[in-house]
């Protein structure tokens, strides 16, 4: 659906868009990190995660990634270089995964051997969908669970709620700070 909102705003004569979201982190970030997706693997479609004859490396090795706008990438990098941020920042390859309940180890430590230590599910349909109407995209995104250690569906301890909070809060304001900039600049 979020690829189908993108095809839309082309009728809006969107030029540039921030995506702006959670993602799990399987290496190098902490709860409460943003992370600025350079690339997204589409790793989407629920269905064949769920099939008997399931393999990661199926997805894998088709390779099919859709890359941010460069140019929109490293201005936002460089914008989130200059301000205050409140938390870390760093910028990384993607995964967009088909199925929450896929986040199995064996699963994640595929990806992750692949040098993607960001998973999320929709950032490769954003991506896609930008490209192919001309929208010039990037993304925001705020580390909300790391699944080799802690994951979504163990009880989050207060320390880690505060992180994700402040980390959600941060890539909501330097997202609406990024496109005031971008307007001015």
């Amino acid at each position: 659906l979020l690829g189908d909102a993108v095809l839309l705003l082309e009728e809006a004569q969107i030029g540039k868009l921030v995506f702006t979201g959670s993602c799990a982190s399987i290496g190098g970030s902490a709860i409460g990190d943003l992370v600025v997706g350079k690339s997204a693997m589409n790793g989407e479609g629920f269905t064949r995660y769920v099939k008997d004859d399931f393999n990661i490396d199926h997805i894998l090795n088709s390779e099919i990634t859709v890359k941010a706008d460069s140019n929109l990438t490293e201005e936002m990098t460089g914008f989130l270089k200059k301000v205050e941020c409140a938390v870390q920042f760093s910028s990384k390859d993607v995964f967009t995964i088909g199925s929450i309940v896929s986040e199995e180890r064996h699963v994640l430590e595929a990806i992750g051997a692949r040098q993607m230590t960001a998973i999320e599910m929709e950032l490769s349909a954003v991506y896609q969908a930008a490209e192919k109407t001309g929208i010039k995209a990037t993304s925001l995104l705020w580390v909300s669970d790391l699944p080799l250690e802690k994951p979504l569906w163990e009880e989050i301890e207060l320390e880690d709620k505060r992180a994700y909070n402040k980390g959600m809060n941060e890539a909501i304001r330097l997202s609406i700070e990024f496109a005031a900039w971008q307007k001015d600049n």
